[in-house]
């Protein structure tokens, strides 16, 4: 299995970071540079094999793989800031394995990862025992938004990869079942393009773990943003 980690996007400034920063991807968390902190995780729980998309800061990411030596694998996507969903073709494209796809600002847990591994299914995303809040929409019959799942995590076979080949229609269609539009922000556009994508090619293996997985929302979660606070 070859871990796909989707680190292009910028630090959202209305959550607090600071313009023209660094990726968030190499903001600290208890001390941890968070990219070599998931790398760790990944490689404790068995996955060897990790590639990086980049796009902004791409240079600080590449510096930073260089100077730790974490000999990580990095792609390039060019359309960073104008098209999220290039990010995930750039990412699987002739990888030639199984994806375990990971956005790049969630704090991984080697069990959880792990039980990735041990699932023989060809597609498979997270399930909360205890869910993140209200299901959006609020739909109770609603079977593929669920406040219960969580897809920052999500496996796909190699002979199930080339369903990324419709990411844009599967996109929209996620979009409009919900009346959302194109500007909600990339990480909506991912969101929705891979619960619709798994949803539509399933059944999926639900990986249950019993809380959601943590991730860097707001520059506040961070070292950096801890320490601004004290500072003013």
């Amino acid at each position: 299995m070859k871990a796909i980690i989707l680190a292009a996007g910028m630090p959202d400034p209305k959550c607090g970071f600071p313009r023209d920063n660094k990726p968030k991807t190499l903001y600290r968390i208890d001390g941890e540079v968070l990219l070599e902190r998931t790398v760790k995780q990944l490689r404790e729980a068995g996955i060897k094999n990790i590639r990086v998309v980049t796009g902004y800061g791409a240079n600080r990411i590449r510096k930073f793989n260089l100077e730790k030596k974490l000999n990580l694998e990095l792609t390039h996507n060019p359309k960073w800031d104008t098209d999220a969903i290039e990010s995930l073709r750039t990412g699987v494209k002739d990888i030639g394995d199984d994806a375990l796809i990971l956005y790049s600002d969630i704090l991984v847990n080697v069990e959880v990862l792990r039980k990735f591994l041990e699932c023989d299914a060809p597609l498979a995303w997270l399930k909360l025992i205890k869910p993140w809040g209200k299901p959006w929409p609020t739909n109770k019959n609603d079977e593929i938004y669920r406040g219960d799942r969580n897809i920052c995590i999500v496996k796909v076979a190699k002979e199930k990869l080339e369903i990324f080949n419709r990411a844009e229609e599967y996109a929209e269609q996620w979009l409009k079942r919900y009346g959302r539009s194109a500007d909600g922000g990339s990480a909506l556009h991912l969101d929705a393009l891979l619960m619709e994508a798994l949803y539509q090619n399933g059944p999926v293996e639900d990986i249950v773990i019993p809380v959601n997985v943590g991730d860097i929302d707001y520059y506040r979660f961070t070292d950096e943003g801890k320490e601004a606070l004290r500072v003013h």
